[in-house]
């Protein structure tokens, strides 16, 4: 899957709130790096598997209390557009 097809499968898949919190919530998050590393390496088919399978980290209540703010303010940036 190329990156322009990932950016389209998540914006049809995902709410702008899970839209929103992909970066705060994963690919930021040090417990999920598997995430960080594909998404690097071009592997977005396995990106995208991973948001599905994981789709309940991507609530402010799965939010490290470090990105809170930033969550909150992200969140309200795409609901707003």
């Amino acid at each position: 899957m190329k990156h322009a097809e990932f950016h389209q499968k998540i914006m049809s898949e995902l709410t702008p709130t899970e839209i929103a919190l992909i970066n705060t919530n994963i690919y930021y998050n040090p417990d999920y790096i598997e995430y960080y590393m594909n998404y690097h390496s071009g592997q977005y088919q396995e990106c995208f598997d991973f948001l599905i399978a994981h789709r309940n980290l991507l609530t402010i209540d799965h939010t490290p209390k470090k990105w809170q703010k930033v969550a909150k303010q992200l969140i309200n940036a795409k609901l707003t557009v």
